[in-house]
């Protein structure tokens, strides 16, 4: 992956105590693929995995926050705020893949082939559920004390395209069809 600082910056307006303040945006790993990305996501091999149930191996997932950890650090820290899942849900994963129409999973494995770094598509063997309010970088590397590195991981956040469904907090509500097939395998 290029750094940050190999991307064009990203700026948006966040509110501060002291008022609106510049700050840079972690912009998708795949940002400096352009239409290549683009061209390689919709054309992908049709047996890189149905949406829904793809997955990322381990070290993908360990690289995911690898990436955005020290962003996702400095912007916790300058909200007051603990940088959990939720957050990595929303300020990441969904404006990554928003007008995609895939699940992040989908899309990192796409830029990760680009680069040569992944081989073919291997369906998840792993399913795993996730709390939103623990710290994102507890959660992943009790995924990594746990796992083998080529393990696939199947998880809502990254394995479900979330502009199609949105979890749902509601105990009595359904489960997402996504979810109920995973449970189901």
């Amino acid at each position: 992956l290029k750094s940050v600082n190999e991307h064009a910056p990203h700026v948006s307006m966040a509110g501060q105590s002291g008022g609106l303040a510049a700050r840079r945006e972690l912009p998708p790993p795949w940002a400096g693929l352009g239409p290549a990305f683009l061209a390689a996501l919709y054309l992908r091999d049709p047996d890189q995995g149905a949406e829904g149930m793809a997955g990322l191996e381990m070290r993908e997932i360990a690289a995911v926050q690898d990436y955005l950890q020290s962003d996702l650090e400095a912007w916790c820290e300058a909200e007051g705020r603990k940088p959990t899942t939720q957050i990595v849900v929303d300020r990441y994963i969904r404006r990554w893949t928003e007008g995609l129409g895939v699940c992040f999973a989908i899309a990192w494995a796409t830029c990760e082939a680009l680069h040569g770094r992944r081989r073919k598509h291997r369906p998840p063997t792993i399913f795993v559920s996730h709390p939103y309010d623990d710290r994102f970088s507890e959660f992943v590397r009790c995924l990594h004390s746990a796992m083998y590195p080529n393990d696939v991981v199947w998880m809502y956040c990254f394995s479900v395209d979330l502009w199609k469904e949105t979890p749902r907090r509601d105990l009595g509500a359904p489960l997402s069809p996504a979810y109920e097939m995973a449970l189901k395998e």
